[in-house]
């Protein structure tokens, strides 16, 4: 979607280029953080099993 947003929509000023980047890397920042902190969920062996099976 973020990449999606960079491409095909048209940035009309700078300010939105710097906000679109700005969210993208706190999108990226939130992924990283819930990836690390999945050793401490219960049942999250079976969760990414799931997921890498199906997506």
């Amino acid at each position: 979607m973020i990449v999606y947003s960079l491409l095909f929509l048209s940035a009309r000023s700078v300010e939105t280029l710097v906000v679109a980047i700005i969210a993208a890397a706190l999108y990226l920042r939130q992924l990283v953080h819930a990836y690390r902190a999945i050793d401490s969920y219960d049942g999250a062996e079976e969760i990414l099993h799931f997921l890498w099976e199906h997506f």
